[in-house]
């Protein structure tokens, strides 16, 4: 009785809002929350970074994000392999998909070696459950060499009959949003896990003799090699050292005076610099 009296007093108070006084451990348990909440989206926020590239305009390898895919599904599929193979290439026939993964017959065969006995198309079914969440692949397909997919998928069921191609098909979004990002973008490379300094020497001549082809292909190879880095990311510190550029050459201004003396109003009479350097 004495519950429902106070049960019915409370009741009655919070009929009329005016007689409420604000709570303290109300007052904490909002500022908790506000907290829990801030906390929260930093959270979101940074598995979306993750999740993001680091460059938003850096390209998609599409068949590396793939073997990605397909070998965490594999290994999940087959632990007992060590070094299980992992084959993911572009479809020959677009009709079938755009890529397929063949590594179940393989992989049937280092079981079989084992000890295990096993078909191509129990693998595949596997390796099919096991595909981890990723924003690349709409559908993937079970089919054989030789025949069509939807035929072979149906005489897979019936007959039991062997069959080893995994056919992924693409979202088309996916596709669409790599093709635009490539007509804003242009070609763009892949981010770089570390930014490093790259050193590149180039052919440093000596500025006192000829210069020849070596010296000219040195050059062009090691500009080129620059622009790659420089264009990955990279920074890049070209280096050319040219040689006999110092008591070389006061030695030579030295003997240039003792020869010609008058060599500022009158030009010597040098017609081969090599010699003369000599």
């Amino acid at each position: 009785e004495r519950e429902i009296r106070s049960l019915s007093a409370e009741i009655e108070s919070l009929k009329n809002p005016q007689n409420l006084s604000p709570s303290p451990r109300l007052d904490e348990l909002r500022d908790e929350n506000a907290k829990l909440k801030y906390r929260l989206n930093i959270l979101k926020r940074g598995l979306q970074e993750e999740r993001t590239p680091p460059c938003s305009k850096s390209m998609v390898n599409i068949n590396l994000r793939l073997q990605e895919v397909f070998g965490e599904a594999i290994r999940a599929s087959c632990p007992e392999l060590a070094n299980p193979p992992l084959s993911v290439a572009p479809n020959q026939q677009a009709k079938f998909g755009d890529y397929q993964c063949n590594s179940a017959m393989a992989m049937a065969q280092m079981l079989k070696a084992k000890g295990i006995k096993t078909n191509p198309r129990e693998i595949a079914v596997k390796i099919i459950q096991n595909l981890p969440d990723n924003e690349l692949i709409q559908k993937t397909e079970i089919a054989g060499p030789g025949t069509e997919t939807k035929d072979i998928r149906v005489t897979a069921v019936l007959t039991g009959s062997v069959s080893r191609f995994i056919n992924v098909h693409l979202k088309r979004t996916i596709v669409s949003k790599l093709l635009s990002n490539l007509l804003i973008n242009g070609v763009q490379p892949p981010p770089l896990s570390s930014k490093k300094k790259v050193v590149v020497d180039f052919s440093s001549p000596n500025i006192a003799k000829e210069m020849h082809v070596g010296h000219l292909r040195s050059t062009i190879i090691g500009e080129s090699m620059c622009r790659l880095f420089e264009f990955l990311g990279y920074d890049v510190v070209r280096l050319n050292h040219v040689g006999d550029w110092g008591t070389q050459f006061g030695m030579l201004i030295a003997h240039l005076q003792d020869k010609f003396p008058d060599y500022r109003t009158s030009s010597p009479p040098i017609g081969d610099l090599q010699a003369f350097y000599k």
